[in-house]
């Protein structure tokens, strides 16, 4: 396959929210008199991933209402904004390096569309998307991975680029026809995974910087109605789709240099 595009998800791939993501509840339950027992933490990390008020509902106990749920959040976003996770080392590299290479970048989250674009505001890093499907609600229900319909904004504003007169006609034709066997997808948990094979992506990488746990890891891989994962599709960091784009490119790409940060 030729990879025509990125698609990645934003906390774990390339944000490192998931270690510090649970520091920082932690200390919120604390601020908010709830115990952050090893229970607790279990069920976080089983259920990470989820938009963030569904995740607080899932994992923790005392957590009973939607209101609840509410404050929670809009308090834990508060804390990222006033003092935003870093990114994960190489990230904005790898982001950069793909950009140089006028290879379409999508960022697919579950998180608010306010809210991401606060974090890429703040990051510097917006410029380099093309697309960004953030949380959807439809008909009352939050679409969450791994329904492949996480993936229809992408695909939208990829077609729409293709046919916008202000972009230059060689930028219109790279977003042409993108369909989801001409991508690359990279996770960080079993629903990514399972919402990649379910969207028929060229190839769905999984990344070890974020939520999954071995067990998760060995349920992939005995999973056939899909896909199986192997060993090859498991990345220990971001950094790790350079090699599959190299591999799957016609040799023009500029080098990429670990050293650059």
């Amino acid at each position: 396959m030729t990879i025509r595009a990125v698609l990645m998800d934003f906390d774990g791939p390339i944000n490192d929210s998931f270690h510090e993501g649970l520091e920082r509840i932690r200390i919120l339950l604390a601020l908010e008199g709830i115990d952050y027992t090893p229970d607790v933490r279990r069920r976080l990390k089983e259920h990470w991933g989820l938009p963030g008020r569904e995740l607080f509902l899932r994992a923790i106990p005392d957590v009973t209402t939607q209101e609840h749920a509410d404050l929670l959040y809009r308090k834990w976003i508060v804390m990222d904004q006033k003092n935003p996770i870093p990114l994960i080392p190489g990230a904005r590299s790898v982001l950069s390096w793909l950009h140089e290479n006028n290879i379409p970048i999508g960022c697919v989250t579950m998180r608010d569309s306010e809210d991401i674009a606060n974090l890429f505001d703040i990051l510097d890093i917006a410029k380099y998307f093309s697309a960004i499907a953030t949380k959807q609600v439809i008909d009352g229900n939050t679409i969450t991975k791994p329904d492949p319909q996480v993936f229809e904004p992408i695909f939208r504003q990829f077609s729409e680029r293709s046919t916008d007169q202000t972009l230059d006609e060689k930028l219109r034709v790279q977003f042409t026809n993108i369909s989801p066997e001409d991508c690359l997808y990279v996770g960080d948990t079993i629903a990514d995974v399972r919402a990649g094979w379910s969207n028929k992506m060229g190839k769905t990488l999984l990344v070890l910087t974020g939520a999954i746990t071995p067990k998760q890891l060995e349920t992939l891989a005995g999973e056939e109605e899909h896909g199986q994962m192997h060993m090859s599709d498991v990345i220990r960091d971001i950094e790790g789709v350079i090699d599959w784009v190299e591999t799957c490119s016609d040799g023009t790409l500029t080098p990429y240099y670990r050293s650059r940060g």
